[in-house]
């Protein structure tokens, strides 16, 4: 054990103006060069970036689609009214989603619940 006193000045946090003149000297060069050309040109700079991607994502999605497997035989809410079967898109959406049958069948059909069939799904 010595008494040699430790030097903590490294460890100081730096100025913040002095930091803010240093980031400002190195991106200086940078900034000018950003301003000379205008935000519309700067934003359209980057269609071909945003189609490439977009591409990529299509393609993927695609893929994905056409190697996903196939349900042998369709559930009983797809037999169970026409307006939420295969040939619905919402009933689809509804059984891909996972939505419970009850209220899959309720919200795929054309005309809203009756008062009666209302009171019943409240009552379960």
């Amino acid at each position: 054990m010595t008494d040699d006193h430790i030097d903590f000045s490294q460890l100081a946090p730096p100025d913040p103006e002095a930091l803010a003149r240093a980031i400002e000297a190195r991106t200086a060069s940078v900034l000018a060069e950003r301003r000379v050309r205008g935000t519309m040109i700067q934003i359209s700079a980057w269609w071909q970036p945003v189609a490439a991607a977009a591409v990529i994502v299509a393609m993927t999605s695609a893929v994905v689609l056409a190697l996903s497997p196939r349900p042998r035989s369709r559930d009983t809410f797809a037999r169970s009214t026409p307006s939420a079967g295969a040939s619905s898109p919402r009933g689809e959406l509804a059984r891909a989603l996972g939505v419970p049958r009850p209220l899959a069948v309720s919200l795929t059909r054309d005309t809203p619940p009756t008062a009666q069939e209302f009171l019943r799904e409240l009552g379960r």
